[in-house]
């Protein structure tokens, strides 16, 4: 049953009906007399056509550039990130719980990052150090299925580190080397802060696709 004032949907309607094709036609076909005013007019129809198909296949590739970016940034650092106003941020664990409570709120995770010297066999790099646990590292769901060598059973207990695939070939190790930390911010003495100096085993290596991470 339809609305008096709104025509009838035809499921089997074609994209162009015969009206247009015969308007379409009219400008098209060319008559003794008008014979270049027809030309002008296919190519003109050739260039819009062209025109139109470029712009949809630039916009297809930039809306999945688009897509896969905002894939690979939020699926590890997420939307945003709070930290506290002068304090030790001591509650994390009760925060993150409820900002998990908030509509619309996927999930949080809670960890702590910082800027550090990385050294392996011969290289030396700055990076940045990110501290997570098996429990927080499983809600990102990118990082948790990218290891492409080791994996995460026993994360907590197994006192390593997991480094992205471009920054193993950097510092030249791979599974099982160490990798030397250097912490300029170290412990205050008498004679200024010295450096904390400490080194872990590589666990995991992993591939997100994107050179940064």
């Amino acid at each position: 049953m339809t609305d008096l004032g709104q025509p009838a949907l035809n499921k089997g309607t074609k994209p162009f009906s015969r009206f247009e094709w015969m308007i379409a036609g009219r400008y098209l076909r060319a008559r003794r007399k008008e014979a270049f005013i027809s030309v002008i007019a296919s190519l003109t129809m050739v260039g819009v056509a062209i025109g139109v198909a470029t712009l949809i296949v630039v916009m297809s590739v930039m809306n999945g550039f688009r897509g896969e970016l905002l894939t690979k940034i939020l699926g590890l650092n997420g939307h945003f990130t709070a930290y506290p106003i002068e304090r030790e941020f001591t509650d994390y664990k009760e925060t993150v719980a409820s900002l998990q409570n908030i509509p619309g709120v996927s999930f949080a995770t809670y960890f702590v990052e910082g800027q550090v010297l990385a050294s392996g066999r011969g290289s030396s790099t700055g990076v940045t150090v990110r501290g997570m646990d098996e429990e927080n590292i499983k809600k990102l769901k990118l990082l948790y299925g990218a290891a492409s060598r080791g994996g995460w059973d026993s994360w907590d207990t197994s006192g390593g580190i997991a480094i992205g695939y471009r920054l193993a070939q950097t510092l030249g190790v791979s599974l099982g080397d160490q990798v030397q930390i250097i912490n300029p911010d170290g412990a205050m003495t008498p004679f200024g802060s010295t450096p904390q100096i400490r080194s872990y085993p590589v666990t995991v290596i992993f591939d997100l696709g994107m050179v940064e991470f």
